[in-house]
Formats: C-alpha cells, sequence, structure tokens
C-alpha cells in the first residue's frame, strides 16, 4: 500500500510532521537551556563535559561522577540533564530509568514525568504515555508546553477530540503557543474542518500556500488523493515557489496513478 494510502492516525502523524513545511514546527518540546540544560539546542553546559563516557563507551554513571556531597535535588537535576542526552541520542529505554530515579527522589517533577509520556508514545505504549501526561499535569497544572504535547500524542493514537481539547488547553495557557496552533490544525485537517485547519496553521506560523500544502498532506495521509490534489495545486497558485506544495504532489502521482490503473483493471474486467 502506498504511503498515502488510507492509514490511522496513529501510523502517519510522525511522518506527518516530518514532512509538513510549517517553520518551527516540531513534534515534541524540548524546553529551554534554563530549565533543561541536557537538551540538544541551548546547552548551558556540553554534554560531554557534563557525563564522561568510561572505557566501554558508556555514559558514566552518577555514582562515578566526581563531585562534592550533594543534596538529592542536585542529584535529582544531574540525573534528568543525563537522562536528557540520553534520550536525545535515542537511548530511550536508559533515559527511562534515569526519569524513573528522579522521580524516585521527587515525585512531583513534572519535567521528568512530561518525557516519560513523550517516550511510552515513541514506544508506542499509549496507555503508559497518557498515564505519565496525567501526572505531569497533576504536578505542574495547565503547563502549555506538556498540554501541547499530551495533545499531539492524543492525536497520533486517533482521539481526536481529546487532542483538540488537550491542544485549547495549553493556548489557553499561551495563546501564542506555535506547536499548539500547528497541532491543533493538524486535528482539524484531519477532522474536516478545512478553514478551522488553515486558521490554526497560519497562527503557528505558516504562510497561506504552506497552511494549503499541510491541509493537502493530511489529506493525501487519510487516502483522500483527488482532494489532496487539488488542494495543493491551490498552494501553488498562491506561491508557485511553495516547496512542501511540489513535493507533495510529486509524492502523490505515483500512488494517483496506481489507483487509476486499479479503476481501469476493474472495468476491463467486468466487461
Amino acid at each position: 500500500m502506498s504511503r498515502f494510502g488510507k492509514a490511522r492516525v496513529r501510523r502517519s502523524a510522525v511522518v506527518l510532521l516530518l514532512l509538513i513545511g510549517v517553520a518551527g514546527c516540531q513534534q515534541w518540546s524540548h524546553g529551554s537551556a534554563t530549565t533543561q540544560p541536557s537538551t540538544r539546542k541551548g546547552f548551558l553546559f556540553r554534554p560531554n563535559e557534563l557525563f564522561k563516557r568510561n572505557g566501554n563507551g558508556e555514559h558514566a554513571s552518577l555514582r562515578e561522577t566526581p563531585a562534592a556531597k550533594m543534596t538529592p535535588k542536585q542529584e535529582a537535576d544531574i540525573q534528568y540533564a543525563q537522562a536528557r542526552v540520553l534520550e536525545s541520542d535515542g537511548e530511550l529505554a536508559q533515559a527511562s530509568v534515569l526519569y524513573l530515579e528522579v522521580i524516585k527522589r521527587d515525585k512531583t517533577r513534572a519535567d521528568a514525568l512530561h518525557r516519560l509520556g513523550i517516550i511510552a508514545y515513541q514506544q508506542a505504549q499509549f496507555e503508559a504515555s497518557n498515564e505519565w501526561f496525567h501526572k505531569a499535569i497533576q504536578a505542574k497544572g495547565n503547563d502549555a508546553e506538556i498540554c501541547c504535547d499530551f495533545g499531539y500524542s492524543l492525536y497520533g493514537q486517533g482521539r481526536l477530540v481529546e487532542a483538540e481539547s488537550m491542544l485549547k488547553s495549553a493556548l489557553q495557557v499561551q495563546p501564542d503557543h506555535p506547536r499548539a496552533h500547528n497541532n491543533l490544525g493538524l486535528v482539524y485537517a484531519h477532522s474536516g474542518q478545512q478553514e478551522s485547519a488553515l486558521d490554526q496553521f497560519r497562527l503557528g506560523g505558516a504562510s497561506q500556500a504552506q497552511s494549503y500544502s499541510n491541509v493537502a498532506l493530511a489529506l493525501a495521509l487519510d487516502g483522500d488523493l483527488n482532494q489532496a490534489k487539488q488542494i495543493y495545486h491551490k498552494a501553488l497558485e498562491l506561491d508557485a515557489n511553495c516547496q512542501s506544495a511540489r513535493r507533495g504532489l510529486n509524492d502523490l502521482q505515483p500512488a494517483l496513478a496506481k489507483t487509476n490503473d486499479s479503476q481501469l483493471k476493474v472495468v476491463v474486467y467486468e466487461e
């Protein structure tokens, strides 16, 4: 089956955001340098300065890190930073172990609960993911980043009504949150609410042409190939240089040709 064939939203959500043509649109939040020093961008410390690798090429453990006696909070902060490095390196299982250690030291660490929700979603452990997100919200309240990522997770699970509600909660806290607007646009696009989707994409920073291209991609992933083709052409009418629309239309052609060929074969067979 073509990647533009009918598929459940949760199977296509990651592909959709990877291909989407919205500047600054990210799948997950990464936090700021002031609160999450181990993020890939905006380091307060370079990861290799914080956590040297031992002789086996593995990250040194907290016990191996020479330091004066630390408070439990300081130890948790270092473990959290190390977990962020592991997570950004794709070592999700090891990162999860450290996040759990952080929570053992402080059950109210919403940042660690938040990251566990993201990792569980990435591992298709949806019930666990939802539980971690709920705990993060209980610990911190309706934080815009947590609600946005939880909304994206629900969207990826195909729970569009709940996703819409959670993303709106994020926007109540931070009305100018770009990812929340973009993710809400995805929800509306997959719900057949094209005008609302276009509005959200524009609020998220997309041009008018990019907004139409995003809607077209959602239609294509839902299997509505002909409608997607029309919307891609609309995007190119607005901006002939819209690269996301050009790529999307080019990717769409083999799927359209295969569909037309299948329909032709059915007609010939019936005769």
